[in-house]
């Protein structure tokens, strides 16, 4: 629920919103569309993981 509330969030925005600036602790200065991207790389590293535990999964029934 929290996801398809962030999505729907983001996908709301207007081009001006994308490129307003602020300060992100940890990252320094960026946009909107920077922290977009810094959301979809945490996504992906999540994704990541699960699908190297998933090959650990399969390899523990091959032996």
């Amino acid at each position: 629920m929290a996801r398809a509330k962030t999505v729907a969030l983001i996908a709301a925005l207007t081009p001006e919103q994308l490129t307003r600036t602020a300060v992100f602790e940890g990252y320094g200065p960026l946009t909107m569309q920077s922290l977009v991207h810094y959301l979809c790389s945490h996504d992906q590293q999540h994704l990541a993981g699960l699908q190297w535990l998933l090959g650990k999964i399969e390899a523990s029934r091959v032996g």
